[in-house]
């Protein structure tokens, strides 16, 4: 057997940083020399132990240009409301109840040529376009309805006041999605944004694998 190699690419000192950086996962835009990477960052409740801030205002994604390896750069970010230091300086980002046992934060992201959904915890599932990777928009968004009650919260996600935990890599099948809030449930959904053809073209997508459309989309 061959003895297996990896080579280096991108040195350390060119590693790309960010303010509130604590990258959770990086997807590459397939057919396109951009990566979407999301931070998740929990709530305050991780403050005395872990050795660093948590809380607001929680972690975004970044789009990084990686045309070359060796010297990625950061070129744009998406956010939502609750990731503005305004939000975490109003009353709402001040309130122990809404930071401590829950997160805003960006999770799992699936990534089309020019479209990006995001699981953002207590954001909900996030579409947004990514036409322009330096400056990517919100076109579509959700948010289930919480279950009153479930026979256990998680302790970390679930105790605050907002009840939803959007999860998993969303999965794209025959241009439908598929998602899990791992308090409330699975919800397949149906994107009627700008760029809808792109998903609704798709027979099987996420972004956690090569399978389904991956070497299609990747052209």
């Amino acid at each position: 057997m061959a003895d297996p190699k990896l080579e280096l690419l991108t040195p350390v000192t060119n590693s790309p940083i960010w303010p509130n950086q604590t990258v959770h996962s990086a997807v590459k835009i397939l057919g396109r020399d951009f990566v979407v990477t999301t931070d998740e960052i929990y709530g305050d409740l991780l403050d005395d132990f872990a050795f660093e801030d948590h809380g607001c205002p929680w972690g975004w994604v970044h789009i990084i240009d990686v045309s070359n390896e060796a010297n990625p750069q950061v070129i744009g970010e998406y956010k939502i409301e609750e990731n503005s230091e305004d939000y975490c300086a109003g009353p709402e980002g001040q309130d122990p109840a809404n930071t401590v046992f829950t997160s805003f934060s960006a999770h799992n992201p699936t990534v089309l040529e020019n479209l990006g959904i995001t699981t953002w915890h207590s954001g909900g599932l996030q579409a947004f376009d990514l036409t322009d990777p330096t400056a990517p928009v919100q076109t579509g968004f959700f948010s289930p309805d919480p279950l009153p009650d479930v026979d256990t919260e998680d302790v970390a996600l679930g105790q605050g006041l907002n009840k939803v935990i959007m999860w998993s890599y969303p999965i794209i099948k025959d241009g439908l999605i598929y998602v899990i809030d791992i308090r409330n449930g699975p919800y397949v959904l149906r994107y009627t944004g700008p760029g809808r053809s792109q998903m609704d073209a798709v027979e099987f997508f996420e972004g956690n694998s090569n399978l389904g459309d991956a070497l299609t989309l990747d052209r």
